[in-house]
């Protein structure tokens, strides 16, 4: 149902030295002289080189629920780590996925939960990133299709962890809190797709 992605390390011209670039410099230098600066974030993200390189990547799929982006729904450029919190990551073609509204706009919106206790790191290393204490799963990152499994004798097919994950482990609580905040296994389209894809494997 849900897979991994697939990035290739690429960086699109508009985030390499075009307006993305300049805008994310800007940035760097406003916050070095006023941390607490207020900043624009221009939608450089949805340049046609960005999205472009992202549907080139990702394919024309929500990297959330896997629903098909169609033309009413070309999809969200969504930004991982929220740019309100992650401003470093603003125009950073790492951060970025494409997401349905759905997905994006009703539940993701700038939340980004954490561990409790947990706390974020705002730094622009990825290196460090890696470690942050989050609880949603990120498509480009985790193996999505070995921790999330689908009963498929069940008609309703609801996801769960996979069975090889240590109960209440951190992946495990990672994959919950992901099926949860999507509401993976209550959408009634996200269903119906699923369902189908099954009957055709099946065939």
């Amino acid at each position: 149902n849900v897979r991994t992605l697939t990035r290739p390390v690429l960086n699109p011209p508009t985030l390499r030295s075009g307006k993305g670039a300049k805008t994310a410099k800007a940035h760097r230098a406003l916050r070095a002289k006023d941390p607490d600066a207020p900043l624009d974030f221009p939608d450089h993200w949805n340049e046609p080189d960005v999205r472009g390189t992202l549907y080139g990547t990702q394919g024309d799929v929500c990297a959330y629920c896997q629903i098909p982006l169609l033309e009413e729904d070309p999809g969200d450029v969504e930004h991982f780590r929220p740019k309100s919190k992650y401003w470093k990551l603003a125009y950073d073609f790492r951060n970025y996925l494409l997401a349905c509204r759905t997905c994006n706009s009703t539940y993701k919106q700038d939340e980004f939960p954490l561990e409790p206790g947990a706390r974020e790191n705002f730094a622009r290393v990825w290196g460090s990133l890696r470690n942050e204490r989050r609880l949603l799963l990120d498509p480009s990152v985790d193996p999505i299709d070995d921790w999330i499994e689908a009963d498929l004798d069940d008609l309703s097919l609801p996801l769960h962890p996979a069975t090889h994950l240590a109960v209440g482990g951190a992946v495990w609580v990672r994959v919950e809190a992901t099926i949860r905040f999507f509401r993976l296994d209550r959408r009634l389209t996200l269903r119906r797709l699923w369902q189908d894809r099954v009957r055709q494997a099946r065939k």
